[in-house]
């Protein structure tokens, strides 16, 4: 009954529009301003598309924004023959066409809405019947849209452009390296497409799909394409269009550290040196804008000055690089100790984040990261055997990520990855080789789960106190000498995991603590 009423009220509306229809043509037209004279797909009139039409709507839509959604969706699903009715106020129904279409071209966020959607669409081509009564103008509008990609081609396009953000590997990168890594990319891998720069029926020229599966396209494509991918990435991007070189042309702002800046990666393709990168609009020559929406967003005048990279020796053969958050100690040997008066780490006053320790150093220094509240991830290899006292003491956001013994752990580490968990899922895996834990090694970590790989000897005084969020530690049958403050005000509900009769039973059972054998499998 439902379907059938459904039903009837579409013939009642299509009787309706077609019997008080408004006298006239009532033809429409739209074309993308920047290529006017791409050819249209024909327009197919309504009686034509009425019955047949997949895009149809029985509903009537009261509001711009709610039609404009209606139209977005469509467009996203590049559907060409669209019809879509509405009640308005508007006399003009051009004029409200082209509010509907503007506000379904809105910059949501959205990587294939906004500015992805408003130019990979040529225009379109359209008619529209209307008629009045005490609740306003009842319109009823048929477009036949013309597009530069098919939903086929949008398919292959998304596959790509997440196989190349993985390539990338934007994850943990800042806004400033995530806009230098894709636009690294486009200007390395982009051609400009001399070969159909006159051919007007050849529209794939036009589209980020082009300068990423062709690898070659116009500015529009250029600019399309890191559109998409800044977006993708979670960075904020416009596509600009206006005058440059003599005549139309298509360039992008960015955000980073909440300005923008502006880019033009048509003109700095194949350059060892980029001129438009990150660029104020005082030093951005030969742009020129058909919009006025750029004050609304905060574009610098001056150009974007890069982070610092800051760099020292914390060993004979170790040096340490710093840049926004991130701490990289590289090189051969043993990290020097420091202490927290007289001799602190170099980098210690810095806003560390995160830090990697590179393969290769065999100690971690006393005091080298204590205090550092704000660090909450840090990476050591399988080469660090020894870590000093006080070594991460306060590091309250803390994190470990280490695992020993395989080359897979190493490349997962390298690219950020989750370890592959044992069947205790701990967070914080210690390196096989280290013989002892020093005195105050971890107090005050938010650590979960610790694994203290077999050979470790001894655990020093406090080595663990403080820990509030510690739930599990695996204890190995070599710890033959545990302090009995080793875990001091971690909590009762801590889980000591080891082997039955060794030295980590006997220190769970003085403590007060749960114990768990740990099976041959586990080991």
């Amino acid at each position: 009954m439902k379907k059938l009423l459904c039903a009837l009220l579409a013939l009642l509306i299509a009787a309706a529009f077609s019997a008080l229809a408004g006298d006239g043509e009532n033809y429409l037209e739209f074309r993308n301003p920047l290529y006017p004279d791409v050819v249209l797909k024909p327009y197919r009139p309504p009686e034509t598309l009425r019955g047949a039409c997949a895009n149809e709507s029985t509903e009537e839509y009261a509001s711009v924004s709610d039609a404009a959604v209606c139209l977005k969706g469509l467009m996203k699903q590049r559907s060409e023959n669209v019809v879509l009715r509405i009640v308005s106020s508007e006399s003009a129904a051009a004029t409200l066409m082209r509010s509907i279409l503007e506000a379904a071209f809105a910059h949501t966020g959205g990587p294939d809405e906004g500015d992805y959607l408003r130019w990979v669409f040529g225009g379109y081509q359209g008619g529209y019947n209307y008629f009045e009564d005490g609740d306003g103008i009842h319109y009823e509008f048929s477009l036949t849209i013309t597009y530069y990609t098919d939903l086929a081609q949008e398919g292959e396009m998304n596959g790509a452009v997440d196989l190349l953000l993985s390539a990338l590997d934007l994850e943990d990168k800042s806004e400033y390296q995530k806009i230098s890594a894709i636009y690294d990319y486009i200007t390395a891998n982009v051609s400009y497409d001399k070969a159909h720069l006159n051919d007007e029926t050849y529209l794939l020229k036009y589209t980020a799909y082009a300068a990423l599966i062709n690898k070659t396209a116009v500015c529009q494509g250029y600019a399309g394409l890191f559109y998409r991918l800044a977006l993708e990435a979670g960075v904020d991007a416009r596509m600009i269009t206006g005058w440059g070189g003599g005549g139309n042309h298509a360039w992008n702002i960015a955000c980073t550290e909440g300005t923008y800046y502006c880019l033009d990666a048509t003109w700095d393709a194949g350059c060892a040196e980029y001129a438009f990168f990150l660029k104020g609009t005082g030093n951005f020559p030969d742009h020129t804008p058909y919009s006025d929406f750029l004050p609304d967003y905060n574009v610098s005048e001056d150009d974007f000055v890069p982070p610092v990279t800051l760099t020292g020796e914390c060993g004979d053969a170790l040096v340490w690089t710093y840049t926004e958050g991130m701490l990289t100690i590289e090189g051969t040997g043993a990290m020097w100790n420091y202490d927290d008066d007289a001799n602190p780490p170099p980098f210690i006053a810095l806003d560390m984040l995160s830090a990697v320790i590179e393969d290769g150093v065999t100690s971690i220094g006393e005091y080298a990261f204590a205090g550092c509240v704000d660090l909450r991830n840090i990476t050591i290899p399988e080469s660090v055997v020894s870590i000093g006292t006080y070594a991460f003491y306060g590091c309250e956001s803390l994190t470990v990520h280490c695992r020993p013994g395989t080359a897979a752990l190493a490349c997962a580490l390298e690219y950020g990855l989750l370890y592959e968990p044992t069947l205790y899922d701990y967070d914080m895996i210690l390196p096989a080789g280290i013989s002892e834990i020093a005195a105050l090694s971890f107090r005050g970590t938010a650590v979960e789960a610790v694994y203290i790989p077999d050979g470790c000897l001894r655990i020093g005084v406090y080595a663990f106190a403080e820990c509030g969020a510690l739930k599990q530690i695996r204890i190995p049958e070599s710890a033959a000498y545990i302090d009995p403050d080793a875990l001091l005000d971690c909590g009762i509900g801590t889980l000591i995991v080891g082997t039955p009769g060794s030295a980590a039973q006997s220190f769970a059972a003085e403590a007060g603590l749960a114990f768990e054998a740990e099976s041959a499998v586990e080991q």
